[in-house]
């Protein structure tokens, strides 16, 4: 049945369950290599994020000593202006001149500084007369004088709603952008599969691959025809922003009741040839985008090793950068053993990023260390 003929709802990324949700991105910000094994560890037993953003946020208080410094160390690792949490593969806003330098040598194919372009498209004088907008200092977000958000709202659990929804007979899809640590796929999924299992649901389409133009854009789940899940591979917090082909596929077909396209099954599809074919080299490299060895488990034996040697850190988990913009993280023990991951590189790092693994490669051979902030 298609929503042309009934009610349906869609929604991306959204916030579910606070704690389920605010405590998931601990855990994609250390398989993505933005936060070190320690920070890790700080914030799924020292002080989780949900309670940075209780006590912070919501209460409007100082945070307790232990959640400061649990925060001060994630901000160490993951500069907020130099890092975009909606979509950890994307580039931040450079400076007018910079961007201008930079885009001259790059084929930029997602502008980077839409939010900020936006902010000053809407606080030109011609452009509120014409929108009849009363004169304003126009933000993105705002929450003074214009819109009062309560804060405690975050709070408030949204299944019990969606189930509502769904047991009324209104169709109800969720979707992720797989890019996004604000509110990763991880705790979204797992959210969503319990909501089905509460409501008695069924899968009737197991969890498969969907495809746009024969390529893999996604990944979802259907229980009962009722309630469904997918991702958008390559796709951030605004997924229609960094995927706009594949967020308007998933809309249409969902709109008109179809199935996601499947891909065309030819051949044997069981290849794992690759499983423990490590990268090469004297100095240990992840790339972030690498499942077959993927970043966690190569960083987690490099700190055994160091720490079998008695090696001792001496350069701490800290971002990377080429031309100004974050390119991976690295760390250093005695300045004899070194682990660095390399942003958006799959497992043969140099096809993907090319520029990012010579700037490594000459570093490392010239002794060099790799550009800091």
């Amino acid at each position: 049945m298609s929503c042309l003929s009934c009610f349906c709802l869609q929604i991306g990324n959204p916030l579910l369950e606070f704690n389920t949700d605010a405590n998931s991105p601990a855990e994609y910000w250390w398989s993505h290599g933005l936060i070190s094994d320690a920070t890790f560890e700080n914030l799924t037993s020292v002080c989780n994020s949900s309670e940075i953003f209780r006590q912070e946020v919501i209460r409007g208080g100082p945070l307790s000593p232990a959640c400061d410094a649990v925060a001060n160390q994630f901000e160490r690792e993951v500069p907020g202006h130099l890092i975009n949490q909606y979509d950890v593969t994307l580039d931040v806003c450079l400076s007018s001149v910079e961007a201008q330098s930079f885009q001259l040598r790059k084929t930029v194919k997602i502008d980077v500084c839409i939010g900020d372009e936006t902010v000053t498209y809407f606080n030109r004088p011609d452009v509120q007369e014409a929108l009849h907008a009363r004169v304003t200092n126009w933000t993105i977000c705002s929450n003074g004088g214009v819109l009062e958000y309560d804060m405690k709202n975050h709070e408030i659990p949204m299944l019990p709603v969606l189930g509502d929804l769904v047991k009324s007979g209104i169709r109800v899809l969720i979707y992720s952008g797989d890019q996004d640590s604000i509110i990763p796929l991880t705790s979204t999924r797992t959210l969503v599969n319990g909501l089905a299992r509460d409501l008695g649901l069924q899968t009737n389409v197991p969890y498969r691959v969907w495809v746009q133009e024969k390529q893999v854009a996604g990944w979802t789940q259907v229980y009962s025809d009722a309630l469904s899940y997918a991702t958008i591979r390559g796709a951030g917090h605004e997924a229609p922003i960094s995927q706009p082909k594949r967020s308007l596929l998933l809309f249409t077909s969902f709109l008109r009741g179809k199935p996601l396209p499947k891909a065309l099954i030819s051949g044997n599809l069981r290849s794992f040839q690759g499983v423990f074919r490590p990268n090469h080299g004297g100095l240990d490299i992840g790339g972030d985008q690498d499942s077959i060895i993927p970043l966690t488990s190569t960083r987690t034996l490099v700190n055994g090793l160091a720490e079998d040697l008695g090696l001792q850190t001496n350069v701490p988990y800290r971002v990377w950068f080429e031309e100004k913009q974050v390119v991976g993280r690295t760390q250093v023990y005695s300045d004899a053993l070194s682990y660095a991951t390399i942003r958006g590189a799959g497992h043969k790092a140099p096809i993907s990023q090319p520029d990012r693994s010579l700037l490594l490669f000459t570093s490392f051979l010239t002794g060099m260390p790799l550009p800091k902030a």
